[in-house]
């Protein structure tokens, strides 16, 4: 078994033992670490390379100079990060996926929640639990952003099509490279220019806006 895959910040000692006793029971007591604190956990990210970190009891302001201090860092690809939050606050939430976070969990989700997105995570694969999924799709449908916006499909190329679907399926750049036989760098442009061509800002929407255009077309 590799050594400390999961990685939990958490400054409340009841919680963070409370994560760790639950994960124990399923990867080890060996897999798990965490810390208090994000200097520690930045450190531990950089030298540790988990697998999976998981934030909890972060603030939206906590989250921001978090990722700003670790996109660079050379494990930063390979870590994959989960919110569990306790609280609903979906500009919290969208600020996550808008960071890249694979997963989102809701405290008020039950421990299967929370163990199913972890598994997955660890597999590189996305995990939004229901609750949390609604949180972000009712987010971006306030915004009504659909309106003024043609359908997503009608502005890509043959391969930012390619990449979008993988996208959807919470496929990582890293992954959609290998699916793809492209470079990382690459799949970075095709995203970013999917964006710039929609207008949005973030994953959220655009999954969003593409689910609901293929909806659409299947009640024409």
């Amino acid at each position: 078994m590799l050594s400390k895959r999961i990685l939990i910040i958490e400054p409340a000692i009841i919680d963070r033992i409370g994560l760790r006793v639950i994960l124990s029971d399923i990867y080890g007591e060996d897999a798990i670490d965490d810390t208090d604190n994000f200097q520690e956990l930045i450190y531990k990210i950089d030298t540790g390379c988990p697998k999976v970190v998981i934030l909890s009891g972060v603030s939206s302001d906590n989250l921001d100079s978090l990722f700003i201090k670790i996109q660079n860092l050379p494990s930063f690809n390979n870590t994959n990060f989960m919110l569990y939050s306790n609280n609903s606050d979906d500009v919290m939430i969208n600020n996550a996926v808008n960071w890249g976070v694979k997963g989102c969990i809701l405290k008020t989700d039950n421990i299967i929640e929370l163990t199913t997105a972890v598994e997955y995570l660890m597999t590189g694969r996305s995990y939004f639990s229901q609750k949390a999924s609604f949180i972000i799709v009712n987010s971006q449908a306030e915004k009504k952003f659909y309106g003024s916006h043609p359908n997503v499909n009608q502005k890509l190329t043959k391969r930012e099509m390619s990449v979008l679907k993988l996208i959807v399926k919470g496929y990582s750049n890293k992954m959609i490279s290998g699916q793809l036989n492209i470079s990382v760098h690459t799949v970075a442009i095709h995203r970013s220019n999917i964006m710039k061509k929609n207008n949005v800002k973030n994953a959220a929407e655009l999954v969003y806006r593409s689910l609901k255009d293929k909806y659409e077309r299947t009640k024409r």
